[in-house]
């Protein structure tokens, strides 16, 4: 009787270490960054990357783009213990445009502020 229940205690821990390896899909920002170039349309960017996840106005003719994700490591996502381990990361790509075209694409990586 009591191996038993040792034995479901295991069985619920693995379960819930497997459940914890389901994930969102893995987002590749920095890859996706590098098809972006200057000049290029606004249409062609979100084609790319999907509409923004953020937006600013920097002035009339100006316009900045956000992207973000945030990135973990694969034990952060073990309940319970993981969100102790480690930190997690936010990678960003920040896509300045100029007249609806592409000045600069930047992708950089920043700590998350618990």
């Amino acid at each position: 009787m009591r191996t038993s229940f040792f034995l479901n205690i295991i069985l619920v821990i693995f379960t819930l270490c497997i459940a914890s390896c389901t994930v969102n899909p893995r987002q590749f920002l920095a890859i996706d960054t590098s098809y972006i170039h200057q000049g290029q349309p606004m249409e062609e960017v979100e084609a790319i990357m999907g509409p923004p996840d953020a937006r600013r106005k920097i002035d009339h003719q100006r316009e900045a783009w956000y992207y973000y994700h945030q990135r973990k490591h694969f034990y952060q996502y073990i309940p319970f213990v993981g969100s102790h381990i480690g930190k997690v990361k936010m990678e960003v790509v920040e896509v300045k445009f100029f007249s609806n075209r592409v000045e600069k694409a930047t992708f950089y990586v920043s700590d998350i502020q618990k």
